[in-house]
C-alpha cells in the first residue's frame, strides 16, 4: 500500500512540476470533435462560416490569446480540415511538451495531432496553422492507406492509388527526423504533407484576407 501510495505521489508531483515548467494542464477545447466528414454537421466547417474565429489567426491577435484559446481556434481549423479533407473518422487536437525537433505529429492508433507547447505558446500564428495542416494531412494519408488496403487486389495497380502505396510502404518503414532529419524530409509523406500545408495556409490567409477586406469597405 505504501508502495502503491507513494508511486501516485511521485505522479501528482511530476504532473505539478511539469505544469509550472512548461504550462503543461489538462487541455480541453469546448469546440465538439467533428466525428467524420460523412455527417450533416461537416456543412458548418469551411473557412467562411468560421471567420469570427478565423480572424484570431492574424498575428496581432494570435499574440494576445493564451494557450487555450490558441486551442479553440485551431481546433476549428482541424473540424474543417475533416471537412475538407473528407476524412472518415475524428481527429483529435492536444499539446503538450515534444522534443525540440519535433513541432507536431500524428498519432494514428489515437486518431490525435499533438503539437508542441512551446509552438503554441511562443509560435507565430501561421507557423501553427502550417504544422496542423501538415499534420491533418498524414491523417488524410493513413485514411487513404485504410481505403487502398480494402480495394480488391485486381483494381491495386490502377495508377489513383499510386499515392495510397508509396504511403503505405514508407509508414511500413517510416524515417523518424530524429534519426535522419534529410531522409525524414525526402519521404513522399513528407513532401506532399508540407505541400498541402503551404497550400492551405495560403488559402486560409487569402480568404481571410478577402473577409477583412469586405468588412472595412461595409
Amino acid at each position: 500500500t505504501k508502495a502503491i501510495a507513494g508511486a501516485l505521489a511521485v505522479v501528482l508531483l511530476s504532473f505539478f512540476y511539469l505544469s509550472s515548467v512548461f504550462g503543461v494542464k489538462l487541455i480541453k477545447s469546448e469546440i465538439p470533435v467533428l466525428k467524420s466528414a460523412n455527417v450533416e454537421d461537416a456543412e458548418q466547417w469551411t473557412i467562411k462560416n468560421n471567420m469570427d474565429s478565423l480572424r484570431l489567426l492574424q498575428e496581432k491577435e494570435w499574440r494576445k490569446l493564451s494557450v487555450d484559446e490558441k486551442l479553440e481556434v485551431l481546433s476549428v481549423v482541424r473540424n474543417i480540415e475533416t471537412s475538407y479533407l473528407g476524412l472518415s473518422y475524428e481527429v483529435y487536437l492536444t499539446v503538450k511538451p515534444t522534443n525540440d525537433v519535433v513541432w507536431g505529429y500524428y498519432d494514428h492508433k489515437e486518431h490525435t495531432v499533438v503539437l508542441n507547447n512551446e509552438l503554441l505558446s511562443s509560435g507565430e500564428a501561421e507557423e501553427c496553422l502550417h504544422t496542423l495542416c501538415h499534420e491533418m494531412y498524414h491523417a488524410y494519408q493513413n485514411n487513404q492507406v485504410e481505403l487502398y488496403q480494402t480495394v480488391d487486389e485486381r483494381y491495386k495497380n490502377m495508377a489513383m492509388f499510386s499515392a495510397a502505396r508509396a504511403y503505405e510502404e514508407e509508414f511500413a518503414d517510416y524515417i523518424s527526423g530524429e534519426d535522419d532529419y534529410f531522409g525524414y524530409l525526402l519521404q513522399d509523406t513528407e513532401r506532399t504533407a508540407d505541400q498541402y500545408a503551404d497550400e492551405a495556409v495560403e488559402d486560409y490567409y487569402a480568404k481571410l484576407e478577402a473577409y477583412l477586406e469586405k468588412e472595412k469597405k461595409a
